[in-house]
């Protein structure tokens, strides 16, 4: 499936280049789960608060070539990540990068975060973990799905806000976009950074939050405690940046 990749353009905003990755004769993904990290930031751009003009920034920030690879696979990886104009291309896309890179690329999407102050809320970014059937093999194997099917160890980043979160349900098959509630910790957080009122406010979409099924159970994100320090690091310095920017 190679659909253009409309979905990661936004307007008045720049294109990261992301090369196809050449995968050759392999049967299946377990020799580059080695050497990089594969990823999903879908969730991130569907709600539309997260955009190429961040990867720029990240790589302004590391001074250094860091390739972002991408694969679209024929089959399916994940269920209602289509988009506004129902492109289903995310349901069957990864991202990579070698491993090398990934905790610096990891910290720097877990620090983002960004206010829509006119309906009181605060949205970060989650990170969960989760092991899906090579999509790889899955494809060479003409869609076959059995107690063999090897597994691929993937992260998918999802929106963490204090009106609601955006996350995978991974007992569904496959893994599908759900709406969750929100997370006591973020709700807090948002009324931290919400406290006074800014000049500069910032708009997200929610209609497709609005659109997904809701789940009874909590996202299960990883917990700001359980992140190493390079991690919990990230986060505090974006909450000085919010008190330093708005004058709290």
């Amino acid at each position: 499936m190679q659909e253009p990749l409309s979905y990661f353009r936004h307007p008045g905003t720049p294109l990261v280049p992301k090369p196809y990755m050449d995968f050759g004769t392999a049967e299946n993904l377990s020799g580059f789960a080695v050497q990089y990290r594969f990823f999903s930031p879908a969730l991130l751009y569907l709600f539309g608060f997260f955009t190429d003009h961040h990867l720029v920034d990240f790589l302004r920030e590391q001074k250094h070539e860091v390739p972002i690879w991408m694969y679209t696979f024929d089959r399916p990886i994940f269920a209602g990540m289509e988009d506004r104009g129902n492109h289903s291309g995310w349901n069957h896309t990864l991202l990579a990068v070698t491993t090398d890179q990934w905790t610096a690329l990891e910290s720097f999407i877990l620090s983002v975060a960004i206010c829509d102050y006119s309906n009181k809320a605060v949205f970060r970014t989650g990170a969960q973990d989760i092991n899906i059937a090579d999509p790889l093999w899955v494809d060479r194997n003409s869609g076959l799905l059995c107690p063999s099917t090897p597994l691929l160890p993937i992260v998918v980043f999802g929106v963490n806000g204090s009106a609601g979160c955006v996350a995978l349900n991974r007992h569904a098959h496959p893994p599908a976009a759900c709406r969750f509630k929100p997370l006591a910790e973020t709700v807090g957080f948002g009324r931290y950074v919400l406290q006074d009122e800014p000049r500069l406010a910032h708009s997200v979409l929610d209609t497709y939050l609005s659109r997904l099924p809701a789940a009874a159970v909590k996202p299960d994100f990883r917990d700001i405690n359980s992140l190493d320090a390079l991690h919990q690091q990230s986060i505090r310095d974006a909450i000085a940046l919010y008190k330093k920017e708005f004058g709290q």
